[in-house]
């Protein structure tokens, strides 16, 4: 978190979008969920802890099992594709 918030203080972005992805195991639709929670935790957690993010810059969104970075066929595969990813918008 803390390279988050370095990022943030040495670039000033308006709006960060933190994304939320899981692996396909498990039920899709429950996944979407827990994507969407572990974003809306990431988000909560920077702007509960550094005052340079403010809630009017963070947007959380979770993308579930449907944006992997690899196939979800081993344990390791499956770790990477269980992820935040913070997008930089403005």
């Amino acid at each position: 978190m803390d390279k988050i918030v370095e990022f943030v203080r040495a670039f000033s972005p308006s709006k960060l979008t933190i994304e939320g992805h899981t692996d396909s195991d498990g039920d899709e639709g429950a996944n979407q969920a827990l994507s969407v929670q572990r974003a809306e935790m990431v988000a909560s957690f920077l702007v509960s802890n550094y005052e340079e993010i403010t809630q009017d810059m963070v947007n959380s969104k979770g993308y579930g099992e449907t944006r992997p970075i690899v196939p979800n066929n081993t344990t390791e595969n499956r770790a990477l594709n269980r992820r935040i990813e913070i997008v930089v918008l403005e």
